[in-house]
């Protein structure tokens, strides 16, 4: 599993680069992602997104609830993420006691950016919350599909900000970075679902068994 996440620094000097260029877009692209703000409640074919121990560091791993899929969140700033409640804050001196305030990046994934064949999703839905500031925020989501990057500035108030990135001709994305502006500071980062992760269905689950039973049938043949 470590190997597996083993090319953070290349996902976050990805995300830092994506914030210091601007939007990148491939020519032609036709991918055309859309991340509507507001809380929205998981649909068919969505998995929560949680985690299944104490972490802390600037990687924390979590899994998808249906699939069991590892997903990856890194940060240029040293978070820690509870099972108890399944949220992302900075972190502390110990798991009672967390940071006060998120001030870095925080990128959502299923595998490494550069890899020969990263593994993608089809939406993703988080949420940041800030309790008790009363001045509004500037902050950017960055996202990156297949053959193309896109950036959305997002105004962040107090409470909950919810958005969901989705796609309008069935795209598929492979990062989801949130990236405060200089200054601006969050209290938690909250991963609430994400779908297109494929789940064995039944039929293919029975198919697999049948062939390993005449696998096994044939070894004891010989």
């Amino acid at each position: 599993m470590q190997s597996f996440w083993k090319t953070r620094s290349a996902v976050l000097a990805l995300a830092i680069g994506i914030a210091g260029a601007g939007l990148i877009t491939a020519p032609g692209a036709q991918a055309v992602p859309v991340l509507t703000p507001g809380s929205h409640s998981l649909q068919p074919g969505e998995e929560r997104v949680f985690f299944t121990t104490f972490q802390t560091g600037m990687e924390i791993t979590g899994t998808t609830s249906e699939s069991h899929t590892p997903v990856v969140f890194l940060s240029d700033q040293i978070l820690q993420a509870s099972p108890n409640d399944n949220l992302i804050r900075a972190a502390g001196e110990s798991p009672e006691n967390p940071g006060e305030d998120i001030t870095g990046s925080i990128t959502f994934a299923r595998s490494p950016i550069d890899s020969p064949s990263p593994l993608t999703f089809s939406d993703y839905i988080f949420a940041v919350e800030i309790d008790g500031h009363d001045t509004t925020r500037n902050a950017f989501v960055d996202v990156i599909a297949v053959g193309a990057t896109f950036r959305f500035p997002v105004t962040l108030r107090d409470g909950s900000n919810t958005w969901t990135l989705t796609g309008t001709n069935n795209e598929e994305f492979t990062a989801v970075t949130f990236i405060p502006e200089p200054g601006t500071f969050y209290d938690l980062y909250v991963p609430i679902g994400v779908s297109g992760i494929p789940v064995p269905e039944p039929a293919s689950l029975a198919l697999l068994g049948s062939a390993l039973l005449g696998f096994g049938v044939m070894r004891r043949r010989r």
